[in-house]
């Protein structure tokens, strides 16, 4: 609709590579479609701060992977970006802020192409996930 017209932008482009943090440069070159998700840091009037556009932004995203697992699509999202080379890059306005990088494709592959790092996590029989206990808690907030 207007709303996400209006304060989400997605930049599709060849030169959205150039954009990411080195380690994201690693392996994204090898996905068929890489974006910029941003979005307009402020409100309708362009002063009040839009506080639910990360709300937004996420919402977008989660919507976006959902579509696109049904679709047989891998989405890797990163938040290793590069973003004054994303300003500059794309020209984009002072008040808008690239939330994160995107890589699509499918899955499969030969990990024997990744970095050794890379492969060594691609291959791993067992993921590793932080504990719920360091993120998830009852009562006060804890640091």
């Amino acid at each position: 609709g207007f709303y996400l017209q209006k304060f989400l932008g997605t930049i599709i482009s060849n030169d959205v590579f150039d954009c990411f943090g080195e380690f994201n440069k690693s392996w994204a070159g090898n996905a068929p479609v890489l974006m910029l998700i941003a979005y307009n840091k402020y409100g309708q009037d362009g002063k009040k701060e839009n506080f639910h556009a990360t709300y937004d932004c996420g919402q977008y995203m989660a919507m976006f992977s959902i579509q696109a697992q049904h679709e047989g699509i891998a989405v890797h999202q990163m938040a290793g970006i590069n973003h004054a080379a994303a300003d500059k890059e794309f020209k984009l306005p002072e008040h808008y802020y690239v939330a994160t990088g995107v890589a699509l494709g499918y899955y499969g592959g030969d990990p024997a192409v990744l970095p050794e790092e890379l492969r060594k996590m691609e291959i791993k029989q067992e993921r590793e996930r932080k504990p719920h206990g360091e993120f998830v808690f009852n009562g006060d907030f804890k640091k």
